[in-house]
């Protein structure tokens, strides 16, 4: 749900900011070889698994970046769209920045499950008139209850969703 938000074109230029193992970056990558995926982490341990994703689903368009946000983002190309799955307390400062460097109606994303950062970063997209909208998934799985079985619920996820305008 999160990637169909970023409406992302064949040609698109991608930040991944906290991109951890790069799933989500391979996963874009993979809808177009032309789609650019800057994968920025900050953890030397993180990143070394990053790398090594993207040699191993042969992802080579995807850039891995090591690096912290907001500092990075002087040394990328501007994004169409930016995924957030981490800002390590600098949502503020991160969000601050992509508001600068997104093209116009350049598409935010990002994942979160506490209500805080759904606070925080719902406002921040607010005040920088970034429109943002939020959508609440929640998945639950089969578990057994004695003889029967039922369905254990997950923690809900947020994605705030925000674009820029002109």
């Amino acid at each position: 749900i999160a990637i169909s938000y970023l409406n992302l074109q064949p040609s698109s230029v991608v930040w991944d900011i906290g991109a951890g193992s790069g799933s989500i970056s391979i996963e874009m990558a993979r809808l177009s070889n032309r789609i650019r995926v800057y994968a920025i982490e900050q953890d030397p341990h993180r990143f070394c698994d990053l790398k090594e994703n993207i040699q191993r689903f042969e992802a080579h368009n995807v850039v891995p970046v090591e690096g912290s946000a907001p500092e990075i983002f002087s040394n990328l190309q501007a994004p169409d769209a930016v995924f957030i799955g981490g800002s390590d307390g600098k949502l503020h400062a991160i969000l601050s920045e992509i508001a600068v460097r997104l093209k116009p109606f350049g598409q935010i994303v990002m994942n979160t499950v506490t209500l805080e950062n759904l606070n925080n970063g719902f406002e921040q997209m607010t005040r920088l008139k970034l429109n943002p909208s939020v959508t609440s998934i929640q998945m639950a799985h089969s578990s057994s209850l004695g003889r029967y079985h039922t369905m254990k619920p997950d923690h809900p996820i947020f994605i705030i969703r925000g674009q820029k305008g002109i």
